[in-house]
């Protein structure tokens, strides 16, 4: 009865794990399906105005600034979207 009982409690602790995980990738759906929907308004876009930037981006992290090789200088800059978070792959390209 006793192995019964911890099979039970496995099975359950496993239920509510999955239920939660369901729940986070369905927020994520979401989060993603609310940015590229705000996005699509501005597929044609030639300049950045303060509307756009506020739908679009939560904030911007500007680093100290750094030496580079000879007499350039340059900064980490990490742009947090709205929804998504920071998306540093992109910046690789």
């Amino acid at each position: 009865m006793q192995g019964y009982e911890q099979e039970r409690q496995e099975k359950a602790t496993a239920l509510e794990e999955t239920e939660r995980r369901l729940a986070e990738s369905a927020q994520n759906d979401r989060d993603v399906e609310s940015f590229l929907a705000a996005v699509k308004k501005y597929v044609a876009l030639e300049s950045l105005d303060r509307e756009m930037l506020l739908e679009l981006v939560d904030f911007i992290e500007v680093g100290e600034r750094l030496e580079g090789e000879g007499k350039r200088k340059y900064r980490d800059i990490a742009v947090h979207y709205q929804f998504l978070g920071t998306m540093e792959g992109l910046t690789d390209m």
